[in-house]
């Protein structure tokens, strides 16, 4: 029975003793405007010196993002509203893949209606964003991330854009022919 208690004991102790071996994280977090506006939906994504992505967080109501447990140290904030070729960069959106045409406005208004009204209504308040906060290379959105929660307000300014689909290149340079259409099945 003493081996039991002893056992149990020592378990006990290497608990403790993990629970302060956690890495200490950080959360930034605030409001997000535009030209003085608050944006009201999009996200706010964290890239840290390696221009590896660490950490995202969506805004709501009001502008307010958060984005919880990233690493201390300086990140990069982007903002985005919208993907490249326009589908809105939102929680909830089917996205289109890559490599196909985009839906046309009246397939993505068909997409909008079938979705859930808490997503339509986000889509409702997107505004484009200026290109330069949608890339982690261009952006000046710059924070150090402490232990602990780290305030840090995003004002934009500018005109927004929708980013454009990238042109897929063929194997030559040029635009890639369409692909060709399935083999017959023969008679």
């Amino acid at each position: 029975m003493n081996h039991v208690r002893h056992a149990l004991a020592c378990c006990a102790a290497a608990l403790l003793l993990c629970a302060g071996c956690a890495k200490p994280t950080g959360t930034v977090s605030g409001k997000v405007t535009l030209n003085g506006e608050p944006l009201e939906a999009g996200q706010v994504i964290a890239y840290n010196d390696s221009k590896e992505r660490v950490g995202v967080g969506f805004i709501g109501d009001g502008g307010a993002y958060s984005i919880p447990d990233l690493p201390p140290g300086p990140v990069t904030l982007t903002v985005i509203t919208f993907l490249p070729g326009g589908d809105p960069a939102l929680d909830g959106y089917p996205k289109t893949p890559p490599n196909l045409p985009q839906p046309t406005s009246e397939v993505r208004k068909k997409q909008i209606e079938a979705l859930p009204e808490k997503v339509r209504q986000q889509i409702e308040k997107l505004k484009p964003v200026p290109p330069k906060y949608g890339g982690h290379e261009t952006s000046d959105l710059k924070v150090t991330v402490k232990a602990g929660s780290t305030p840090y307000d995003v004002t934009m300014t500018g005109k927004g854009e929708i980013p454009r689909a990238p042109v897929i290149k063929g194997p030559v340079g040029g635009n890639a022919p369409p692909p060709p259409p399935p083999p017959r099945p023969p008679r």
